[in-house]
């Protein structure tokens, strides 16, 4: 089996939910993969847990 890495790994993902700390996480963290994957197609929901 191939290991899929960078983006690729998302391949075929309809729905993403993320879950982060503080509100600012996922901007800070992981905003400019959330971009590629919204520009994809992906609906990506946030839950922040504070």
């Amino acid at each position: 089996m191939e290991m899929k890495t960078g983006i690729e790994t998302f391949d075929g993902v309809k729905r993403l939910i993320i879950v982060a700390a503080h509100p600012d996480d996922l901007e800070t963290l992981c905003g400019g993969t959330v971009v590629q994957l919204v520009q994809r197609g992906v609906k990506v929901f946030s839950v922040n847990c504070t």
